[in-house]
């Protein structure tokens, strides 16, 4: 899974009277997991098969490439990385993390994975250092102090962060993971809306604009400037976006006093192919299903070729307070959630049809905050964590341990080393022989 999945996007608590400007939109959003281990690290013998960390409270989801996994320890507020062999979940190192300013000092982050080297952020003094260290040992391999930075993550064979975004001097900035030497650099205040090793879509903090932009050299593949098609006042909301059946599906804004909508863009190009308003971006349960929900008229379900609402309930509500979020039944096929009055529900993904949720696995995202410092000498604040989805039994409310690797989604996990490892509720690192 790559580590700017989109379907881990991170979702906003929608609000139709209070939809606004986009930093202060941001501020109130509440979708991380909700973990609920604390103190340690380490890995200990299984139980049966594969590995588990003990005492790991993930504040990140996991990321990994070739035989090494990593994760934000939140276990106290002074957060960490950890970085884990991928085949038997021992500890190789862990290093001091600080958390991103990202959306108004909100982003935890996560690191970034290459062949022998893992990229993270650290506090340097009142700015914040990006450092590379070889995967094996921990050496640091190279260091550079930035006033701020939104990142890192991987564009293409680089990593990439967004730094000194309050600043004249803001810019995307590639870097060489392995020697940290600027490679290219994106100038203007940005942030990455859609990110995978080979897709980089960004998006102007100064003016509603999206742009495409090539990993390799970062030139502009294509702009698309959203009040052309959705008026005078549109602009992205900063959330990532989904990739869904071939559209790139965005939540934006037409104005200070108007709701989210949704917008389905041409990947390739950026033309707008169609716009859903009243309805913003939802927890999405699987990769090829779009969901929009609003906080007064419910849930839809969108064709993403045509942003045609194919059924619509008003049933299911994103809840306004830490708990269950939203998930996905084991055989993909209904989601779980809550209605208007808090009470559980199950909406068949296909006709929209609302019953009693089934009792067995889920995969559950949780809503909550991570609470978590800058640095060593900085007081804690609140912050994003993960959004990975965790085995959960939604109608017993509890954890499910899973045994077989064949009970995971395929979209959800790291596939490294044998093993596809995951996160579980408590937030500890799981992994199970793949099949």
């Amino acid at each position: 899974m790559d580590q700017r999945h989109a379907i881990m996007a991170r979702t906003a608590l929608l609000d139709e009277e209070t939809a606004g400007p986009m930093r202060t939109r941001l501020l109130a959003v509440l979708a991380t997991v909700f973990l609920l281990a604390a103190c340690g690290g380490g890995a200990e013998e299984p139980d049966e098969v594969g590995w588990r960390t003990d005492g790991v409270q993930a504040a990140s989801g996991p990321a990994g490439f070739g035989d090494a996994v990593a994760v934000v320890d939140g276990a106290t507020t002074d957060l960490k990385v950890i970085v884990l062999d991928a085949a038997t979940g021992q500890p190789r190192f862990s290093k001091a993390w600080t958390p991103s300013a990202r959306y108004g000092a909100v982003g935890v982050g996560r690191p970034a994975l290459f062949e022998d080297v893992v990229v993270g952020m650290q506090p340097a003094g009142f700015q914040t250092a990006l450092a590379g260290w070889d995967a094996a040992t921990g050496k640091e391999l190279w260091k550079v102090e930035v006033a701020e930075t939104f990142g890192p993550f991987p564009c293409g064979d680089l990593v990439c962060s967004e730094d000194n975004w309050s600043l004249p001097s803001a810019a995307l900035v590639a870097r060489d993971p392995a020697t940290g030497d600027t490679r290219w650099s994106s100038p203007g205040s940005q942030t990455y809306v859609y990110a995978t090793r080979e897709v980089l879509v960004e998006q102007d903090l100064n003016q509603p604009v999206l742009r495409s932009i090539d990993p390799s050299n970062g030139q502009d593949r294509w702009r698309t400037d959203l009040r052309t098609s959705l008026g005078p006042e549109a602009a992205p909301v900063v959330t990532e976006a989904q990739l869904v059946e071939g559209t790139l599906v965005v939540e934006s804004n037409t104005g200070p006093n108007a709701p989210n909508g949704t917008v389905g863009l041409d990947p390739a190009t950026g033309a707008v192919r169609w716009n859903h308003p009243g309805f913003g971006l939802c927890p999405q349960p699987t990769p090829d299903v779009l969901l929009v929900c609003s906080t007064r008229s419910g849930l839809q379900r969108l064709n993403p070729a045509t942003g045609e609402a194919l059924w619509t309930t008003e049933r299911f509500r994103p809840p306004s307070q830490a708990g269950p979020l939203a998930g996905v039944t084991a055989d993909l096929e209904t989601m779980v959630g809550s209605d208007a009055d808090a009470k559980p529900v199950a909406i068949d993904l296909e006709t929209g049809e609302v019953s009693e949720p089934p009792a067995g696995l889920t995969f559950t995202r949780f809503s909550s905050n991570e609470q978590a410092k800058k640095g060593p000498d900085t007081p804690a604040g609140q912050y994003l964590g993960p959004l990975d989805p965790v085995p959960w039994d939604f109608k017993a409310s509890r954890p499910v341990q899973l045994t077989d690797a064949d009970d995971l989604p395929e979209f959800l996990g790291l596939s490294l080393a044998g093993m596809r490892i995951f996160l579980d509720v408590s937030g500890n690192l799981r992994a199970l022989p793949a099949g």
